[in-house]
């Protein structure tokens, strides 16, 4: 009986690790989730505000390319 008992514990034992590492596992990844979501949210202005910039970039390399025509 006893023999069994160490052994149920043992399990225990195994099964509460194992569910330890999981929820680590599961904190881990919810962590990433929300740094991502809040990196994408984040840049979503910055892209919309980008736009203007290269834009803006186009007629220097037009004047460039006229230079070299020259």
């Amino acid at each position: 009986m006893g023999c069994w008992l160490l052994v149920v514990g043992c399990w225990l034992l195994v099964v509460g690790c194992w569910l330890l590492v999981v929820g680590c596992w599961l904190f881990v990844v919810c962590c990433w989730l929300f740094v991502v979501g809040c990196l994408c949210e984040s840049q979503q202005p910055i892209t919309n505000y980008q736009s203007p910039i290269t834009n803006y970039q186009l007629p220097i390399t037009n004047s460039q390319q006229l230079t070299t025509n020259n």
